[in-house]
C-alpha cells in the first residue's frame, strides 16, 4: 500500500512538471508497479530499442508493467494507448514492455475530480476495469549484486573480450552475490565461474541440478555484501601491431524472480553482465584511456536502485556527467534541485564503518504529540562533545551542532569536503578575519552569526547557501515558532541549530497538532559526552523529543535555519 501511494505521488509530481504520460515499472513476477518513468515521444512515434536502453539505469529484470497518464484521459483514449502500444511493440521487446497479461494504467478519467485510479486494460478484449485491489499483486524477489573482473584485448585498435576459462584471471560471480539480511539463508554462489567466450554465448556451469528449485525469501533489511575490484585506469598504444590488454570491473544489480532455479539465476547474471560489458566496450571505442565505473543509488526518490556508468577521470568530482545526471532527472521526472545522483551519494557496499552514529532518531518512539511529524530530510551524523579525542566538553556544543549540519549537506552530495574538524572551524574564521588569531585554538563559545560564515564559506565553490535567522525568542514562546519550524522542515529540511544562554541544541523535527497548538521538538543534544551508544542517547535523552519546558524561560533564543541549494 505504501509502495502504491509512493508511485501516486510520483506520477502526481510528473503532473506538475507538465509531462504527459510515462511508464510504470515494476519487479520480475510482480504486476504491482513500484516506480515511474517519462516517456520520450508519444505512442504513435516511439522508439522502443531506444527507450529500453534509457531504461537500462535499473536492476536487470526490471519489467514495463503499465502506463500512467498526468494529463485527464477518457476510457476510450486509454484503451486506444494501449492499442496502439501494443500494435508497435518489435517481438523482442515484448518481454521487457508488458510481458503477458493485463496491463496496469493509472489515469484521471472523472470528470468530477482530479484524483488518479488504477485500471487494467485486458489485451483480449480491449476494455479498461477498475484495479482496486493492485497492491495484492505485490510478490517476492530477491535483488542480487554481481561483480566481475574481464580482460579486454586490443588488436589492431579493435576491443574483444572473453570470460576466463579457469578462473585464475577475472573470477565471474565472485562471493557472495546474494544480498544476505543477518542471520538468515539463502542461495548463495560459491565457486561458479562464467566460462563462455562470447559475450552472447552458452553458459557452462560447475554446478549440477540447474532445475533444482531454490529457496529465496522476500528480504526486507537489504544488506549489500560482496566485493569488487575498481576499474583500472590503463593506457592505449595506437600502434596497430600491438596487443594491448585492459581490465575492467563490473557490477550489476539484477532483480531475480522467486521462486527460482540455478539455472534461471545464472541466466539472469550473465545477461547482466553482458550488458554492461557491451556499453561499457562501445564507449572504450570512443576513450580507451577513460573506462567507465558503475556506480549504484539507492536513496534517490526513486524506489528502484538506479545504475550509472561514469567515466573513471571524473567519478569523484562534484560537477561530473552534469548533463548524464540531468537526463536522468528529466526520466524520472525529478526537480533539478538536488544531487541524488552525484558520485558521492553513491551506495557503498559493504558500507564503511563509521566513527559515529548516523540518523539516531529514526527508531525513536513517536512523541505523544499526536500531530503532524516534520523532521529533517534524509541523513545526517550525530557530533557532540568528546569526538575524534577532541575535548571540548563545556564549550564546543555550538562546533557540533555546526558539524551535524555539515553533515547533511555532504551526505546529500552537495559536497565532497569533509566535515571541518574544530580547529579548522577556528582557523576559517581567523582567516576571514571573523575572530582575532588569539582564538585559534582557544575554548571560545560561537554563536549562530559564526556558524553562517563558516557554512558559507566552508563549501564555497561548490554551492552558494542562504540561511534564515528567528531572532530573540524567549523560552516560553518557543511554541509560537513551531509554524515556522514545520514549514522549515516540509520545504528545506536541514537541522536547525538553536542557541540561548551558551548552549547550543539542534533540532530535526517538531511534532506539531496545529488545531490544539500542541508541540514536542525533536532535539538532538551535542552535550552528551559518552560513546556512540544508540540504546544510551536514546534512553538518556541525548536524542530525544523534548516538551516546551525543555526551553528555559529565563533565556532568549536564536535559531538558525540553513536553506537547501537548488542545484542537481
Amino acid at each position: 500500500v505504501l509502495v502504491m501511494a509512493a508511485v501516486l505521488h510520483a506520477v502526481q509530481q510528473a503532473r506538475v512538471q507538465g509531462v504527459s504520460w510515462g511508464w510504470l515499472l515494476s519487479k520480475p513476477g510482480n504486476r504491482a508497479p513500484c516506480a515511474i518513468a517519462r516517456a520520450s515521444a508519444a505512442p504513435e512515434v516511439l522508439r522502443f530499442e531506444e527507450e529500453r536502453t534509457g531504461l537500462g539505469i535499473f536492476p536487470s529484470g526490471t519489467v514495463v508493467c503499465g502506463v500512467f497518464f498526468c494529463e485527464r484521459t477518457t476510457a476510450s483514449q486509454c484503451i486506444d494507448t494501449c492499442k496502439t502500444l501494443l500494435s508497435r511493440i518489435p517481438p523482442e521487446q515484448a518481454g521487457f514492455f508488458f510481458g503477458v497479461g493485463p496491463i496496469i494504467v493509472c489515469a484521471t478519467t472523472s470528470q468530477a475530480d482530479e484524483s488518479l485510479a488504477w485500471f487494467q486494460f485486458h489485451r483480449d478484449s480491449a476494455t479498461l476495469t477498475p484495479h482496486n485491489d493492485i497492491a495484492d499483486e505485490a510478490s517476492g524477489s530477491v535483488l542480487a549484486r554481481v561483480t566481475a573482473t574481464v580482460t579486454v584485448h586490443a588488436v589492431g585498435g579493435i576491443l574483444t573480450a572473453a570470460w576466463p576459462r579457469d578462473g585464475t584471471e577475472g573470477l565471474v560471480a565472485a562471493t557472495p552475490l546474494l544480498c544476505l539480511p543477518p542471520a538468515r539463508t539463502a542461495f548463495a554462489y560459491k565457486k561458479d565461474i562464467i566460462t563462455s567466450e562470447a559475450l552472447d554465448g552458452s553458459l557452462s556451469l560447475e554446478q549440477p541440478s540447474l532445475d533444482e528449485p531454490l529457496e529465496m525469501r522476500t528480504l526486507q533489511d537489504i544488506n549489500m555484501v560482496a566485493g569488487g575490484a575498481q576499474a583500472a585506469a590503463f593506457s592505449f598504444t595506437p600502434d596497430t601491431s600491438s596487443v594491448v590488454s585492459f581490465c575492467f570491473s563490473l557490477d550489476c544489480l539484477v532483480y531475480l524472480a522467486v521462486p527460482a532455479t540455478r539455472r534461471s539465476v545464472h541466466s539472469a547474471l550473465h545477461s547482466a553482465l553482458c550488458q554492461q560489458l557491451r556499453a561499457i566496450l562501445v564507449a572504450a571505442k570512443v576513450d580507451p584511456s577513460n573506462p567507465l565505473k558503475p556506480l549504484h543509488f539507492v536513496s534517490s526518490p526513486c524506489p528502484l536502485p538506479v545504475t550509472i556508468l561514469v567515466p573513471f577521470s571524473l567519478s569523484g568530482t562534484v560537477q561530473a556527467y552534469v548533463e548524464q545526471r540531468s537526463q536522468i532527472h528529466h526520466l524520472l521526472c525529478l526537480p533539478h534541485e538536488q544531487p541524488y545522483f552525484r558520485a558521492s551519494c553513491a551506495a557503498e557496499w559493504p558500507a564503511p564503518q563509521r566513527a559515529r552514529l548516523r540518523c539516531p532518531h529514526l527508531t525513536l518512539k513517536p512523541s505523544g504529540a499526536n500531530g503532524r511529524v516534520y523532521q529533517v530530510h534524509g541523513l545526517y551524523d550525530y557530533y557532540h562533545y568528546m569526538q575524534d579525542k577532541f575535548d571540548d566538553n563545556g564549550w564546543g556544543c555550538a562546533y557540533r551542532s555546526l558539524q551535524t549540519i555539515c553533515s547533511w549537506y555532504i551526505l546529500h552530495g552537495y559536497s565532497t569536503k569533509p566535515v571541518p574538524s574544530i580547529r579548522e572551524i577556528q582557523q576559517l574564521l581567523v582567516d576571514i578575519e571573523a575572530c582575532p588569531p588569539a582564538f585559534l585554538g582557544s575554548r571560545q563559545w560561537i554563536g549562530s552569526t559564526e556558524l553562517c560564515w563558516v557554512l558559507q564559506n566552508w563549501f564555497k565553490g561548490d554551492f552558494e547557501i542562504d540561511h534564515r535567522f528567528i531572532l530573540n525568542v524567549p523560552g516560553q514562546d518557543m511554541p509560537q515558532k513551531a509554524r515556522e519550524l514545520a514549514h522549515h522542515f516540509e520545504t528545506q529540511g536541514t537541522p536547525v541549530m538553536i542557541a540561548g544562554n551558551l548552549r547550543a541544541h539542534t533540532i530535526i523535527g517538531i511534532d506539531y497538532h496545529e488545531k490544539l497548538g500542541t508541540v514536542k521538538f525533536l532535539v538532538l543534544d551535542p552535550h552528551y559526552t559518552g560513546a556512540e551508544d544508540l540504546t544510551t542517547i536514546q534512553q538518556k535523552g541525548w536524542c530525544a523529543w523534548q516538551d516546551p519546558s525543555f526551553w528555559k524561560s529565563s533565556s532568549t533564543y536564536t535559531m538558525l535555519l540553513p536553506q537547501r541549494p537548488h542545484c542537481f
